[in-house]
Order: C-alpha cells, then sequence, then structure tokens
C-alpha cells in the first residue's frame, strides 16, 4: 500500500484572489504534480498569520514566523476564539506520482467502529524524496515569477513561506524552523496527505467499514 505524499507552500495575497479548489496546474518530468487553489482560507492558526502580515507587510528583510508549537488537536480545542479569522492567500503544492515507498493497513481488532492502522513510510526510499525536493524547487520558481508578484507581500521570499507551512499544523511531526533550511528537511517535516474522498487509501478504508457494518446487520437483523 502506498500514498501520494504531499507538501505545500502558503503564500498570502495583498490583492483579493480568486476563489479555487484544488486542481492540476503542471505534471512534471521529475515525477511530481503540481497543484494550486486559492481563495479565503479560515484556519485556526489564520488569525495569528494575519496579524504577522499586519506586521511585517511593509519589511522586506524580515523573515516571516509565527510562534506555533501545538499539535493539531490542541490547535482544534481553542478554535472558538479564531473562529471568524480568514485570510487571502494561494497555496501551491507538489505531490508525488506514483511513490516508490510503501506502508501497510491492517485491523486492529474486529471491532467495524474502530479506524485501522495505517502507515505510509513516507520517503522510505530515498528516491521519493529526491523528487519532493527536485518538485518543490519547480515550486520556488514558480513562487518568483514575475506575473505573481502583485499577489505576494514584499517580504514573501521561497524561505518565509516555507517558515509558514513549517509553522502551521500540517501533520504531528516535530518541525524544524530555522534561518537557512534543507529542503530535504522540509519535505520530511511538512508531508501531508489529501482529505477522504480524492485519497485512494482513506475511500478503501470508509468502504471497509461501511461493508464491516453491512455484514454485522445482516448477521444480526435484530
Amino acid at each position: 500500500m502506498s500514498d501520494n505524499s504531499m507538501n505545500d507552500v502558503f503564500s498570502p495575497s495583498p490583492l483579493p484572489v480568486e476563489l479555487s479548489l484544488i486542481q492540476v496546474v503542471g505534471i512534471t518530468q521529475v515525477g511530481s504534480f503540481i497543484e494550486a487553489a486559492s481563495g479565503f482560507f479560515e484556519l485556526v492558526w489564520a488569525h495569528r498569520i494575519a496579524q504577522e502580515v499586519s506586521k511585517f507587510k511593509n519589511q522586506t528583510d524580515h523573515y516571516f514566523r509565527i510562534p506555533f508549537n501545538e499539535s493539531t488537536q490542541e490547535a482544534m480545542s481553542r478554535a472558538d476564539p479564531y473562529r471568524y479569522a480568514n485570510i487571502q492567500a494561494g497555496v501551491i503544492l507538489e505531490k508525488i506520482a506514483g511513490p516508490f515507498s510503501n506502508g501497510r493497513l491492517e485491523l486492529q481488532n474486529r471491532d467495524p467502529n474502530d479506524n485501522p492502522r495505517s502507515t505510509f513510510n513516507y520517503f522510505k526510499y530515498p528516491r521519493d524524496l529526491q523528487r519532493c525536493v527536485q518538485g518543490s524547487e519547480i515550486v520556488r520558481k514558480v513562487v518568483k515569477l514575475r506575473s505573481l508578484s502583485t499577489f505576494r507581500y514584499p517580504f514573501a521570499i521561497m524561505q518565509t513561506l516555507m517558515n509558514m507551512t513549517l509553522t502551521s499544523p500540517v501533520n504531528l511531526r516535530p518541525k524544524h524552523v530555522r534561518p537557512t533550511y534543507s529542503m530535504e528537511q522540509f519535505c520530511v517535516d511538512t508531508v501531508m496527505t489529501i482529505s477522504p474522498g480524492t485519497n485512494p487509501q482513506a475511500t478503501v478504508m470508509m468502504l471497509g467499514r461501511y461493508m464491516g457494518l453491512r455484514i454485522l446487520q445482516e448477521r444480526n437483523p435484530h
């Protein structure tokens, strides 16, 4: 079993952006898909991002950093104060096509209400990590395009945008936010997957649970 690892860069925009769901914008020769989305993002940590954007929008020689050390669960438990926080931005991501790394999916017990245990072993094969680095380098070039400059704050160099991603709750892995940062470490720290419905493994897991419940209902109609 394998899953397409994904890494993204979140870029706040000083101008209004069109609402667009995730869509493929390029297929590279290195084995990565380049995808993008844009619009207003209502996120738990968007309020902090908005505050930092306001603070740094007229400065060009500072890295953009957010002191965020919470896990996703901790962030969600405090969601109410930031319920209406939103920020207009674009997201550019790279996703490995056909990873070589593989993992396993197994039942924890016979209870269909319990989630199965999944292990994807992202970047187990160095070749996948190299493809992520190459795909992220393409994203770096896209971010620097002159045609996107009007939708980018002056301080938003690639290192700044990488730090923003590193300080957002994309996963539960420990993050390494540094002035200088290797693209390899960025790939490992910020790896994630897409939501159920487009993720094959997530879809199989949901169908498996559904069929398990159906079997139990047929065995015990009362």
